[in-house]
C-alpha cells in the first residue's frame, strides 16, 4: 500500500490577536494536535486571537483512502505585540496647542511611534508630538510599532476645544470730533485665551499705545489699528476718526470811544457768530453795533465762533467808553470897550473856543 505525503505549513510568523492558519495536504483526511491539548480535523484550521502561549509546534496526521498514514509538523511563532495608550482626553481653550501624551509597553521594548492626523501636528513620528493650533474638536491616532518584531497597535485620544475665536471690535468715542478735542479708544476683546497683549498705531502714523483703552487728539482724519495677542493667536482690526477744522476765530473794535458814540464789534473765522459782553449783553450778528455808549459798556466782550461743522473757537475784545468832560465857561465882564476879553473854561485836556465873528482859540 502507498504511504500519504504529509505536508504541513503555517503563515507566520504572527502578532498576538492574528488569527493563525494552519495548512496541510497529501491525504483524505486530517488530525492535528498542538500546545495547550489544542486539536483539529480541519484540512487547513484558524485559530482566532493569538497569543504567545499558541506559540510551539503543531503536528497533523494525514491519512489517504487506503487507511495508511503519515505526519508533518510545522512551527507557529506569535510575537507579543505592544500595548499603546494614546493618553487621557484633553481639554484646551479654543486656537491654543497641546502636547499629546503617547506610551507603550510589551513587546521588545524597541518601538516607533506614528501620529495622525499629520497635518495638525507639528511632528508625526515622536512619541509625544504637539498640536498646531487647535480650532475644533479633534480625535489624533497613534500607532505604535515594535521595531524587533513589525507587530503593532493604535489607539485615540480626542483633545476638545473649549471658547470661542479671538475677536476685535475696536471703538473711537467719539468717532466724530473738531481739531484739537480728545478721543478714547477702546479694544473690546472676546474670546481665545484671555491673557491678551495689545498694539495700537495709526494711519498717518504718531500714534502708540499698549493698553487696551487709549487716548489721542488727531488733527487730521485717522484710522486706528489695534492688533491682539493671546499668546497663541493674532488678531487685528481698525477704526476710523473723522477731524473737522476748527475755525480760528479773531474779534476787534473801533474804539476807544467817548461817551455816546456807536460801539463797532468786528469777528471773523466762522460762519456763526455768538457776543456776549458787560451788561448781560449778547449778539448773533458777525458784526454788531451798541449805540449811545456810556461807560458801563466798557470791559471785554466774548465772541464764540463756529464754522459749519459746528465746532468753535473764542477770541475777545477790550471796548473802552471814556467819560465825556462837562465844560463850563465864565468871565470877569461886563467889559468897557477897547478891554481885554478873558474867558475862562474848568480844566481839560484840550480846549476849542469859537466865537462871534470868526473867533477861535485853543487856549
Amino acid at each position: 500500500m502507498n504511504t500519504p505525503s504529509a505536508t504541513s505549513s503555517n503563515s507566520g510568523p504572527y502578532c498576538s490577536g492574528n488569527n493563525i492558519q494552519l495548512n496541510s495536504s497529501g491525504g483524505n483526511t486530517y488530525s492535528w494536535l498542538g500546545p495547550n491539548g489544542w486539536s483539529s480535523t480541519l484540512q487547513n484550521p484558524s485559530i482566532n486571537n493569538s497569543n504567545s502561549s499558541m506559540n510551539g509546534t503543531y503536528s497533523v496526521t494525514v491519512t489517504n483512502a487506503a487507511g495508511c498514514t503519515a505526519t508533518s509538523s510545522t512551527t507557529v511563532i506569535v510575537n507579543t505585540s505592544p500595548t499603546v495608550d494614546a493618553g487621557n482626553s484633553i481639554s484646551i481653550t479654543y486656537g491654543t496647542n497641546t502636547t499629546l501624551n503617547g506610551t507603550a509597553t510589551n513587546g521588545s521594548g524597541n518601538y516607533t511611534f506614528l501620529w495622525s492626523p499629520d497635518t495638525l501636528l507639528l511632528n508625526t513620528n515622536i512619541q509625544n508630538p504637539t498640536t498646531v493650533n487647535l480650532f475644533s474638536n479633534t480625535t489624533f491616532y497613534v500607532t505604535v510599532t515594535d521595531v524587533a518584531t513589525g507587530c503593532s497597535a493604535t489607539d485615540n485620544v480626542t483633545v476638545t476645544v473649549s471658547g470661542s475665536p479671538l475677536i476685535i471690535l475696536p471703538t473711537a468715542s467719539p468717532n466724530i470730533i473738531c481739531d484739537g478735542q480728545s478721543i478714547t479708544l477702546s479694544a473690546n476683546v472676546t474670546g481665545g485665551t484671555g491673557n491678551y497683549t495689545y498694539t495700537w498705531n495709526s494711519v498717518p502714523s504718531g500714534f502708540n499705545s499698549s493698553s487696551a483703552t487709549a487716548t489721542d487728539s488727531p488733527h487730521v482724519n485717522t484710522v486706528y489699528y489695534v492688533t491682539v495677542n493671546d499668546g497663541f493667536n493674532n488678531s487685528t482690526s481698525s477704526v476710523s476718526v473723522t477731524v473737522y477744522p476748527t475755525p480760528v476765530a479773531s474779534a476787534s473794535n473801533t474804539g476807544a470811544y467817548c461817551e455816546g458814540e456807536q460801539i463797532q464789534l468786528n469777528a471773523l473765522g466762522g460762519t456763526n457768530y455768538v457776543w456776549s459782553g458787560p451788561l448781560s449783553y449778547s449778539s448773533v450778528s458777525q458784526n454788531p453795533q451798541l449805540v449811545n455808549s456810556t461807560i458801563y459798556m466798557s470791559g471785554t466782550y466774548i465772541v464764540t465762533v463756529s464754522n459749519a461743522y459746528s465746532c468753535t473757537s473764542v477770541a475777545n475784545t477790550t471796548v473802552t467808553v471814556n467819560e465825556k468832560p462837562v465844560a463850563s465857561i465864565s468871565t470877569n465882564g461886563p467889559y468897557c470897550y477897547g478891554d481885554t476879553i478873558k474867558l475862562f473854561v474848568n480844566s481839560a485836556s484840550t480846549y476849542l473856543w469859537t466865537g462871534p465873528n470868526g473867533f477861535s482859540s485853543n487856549l
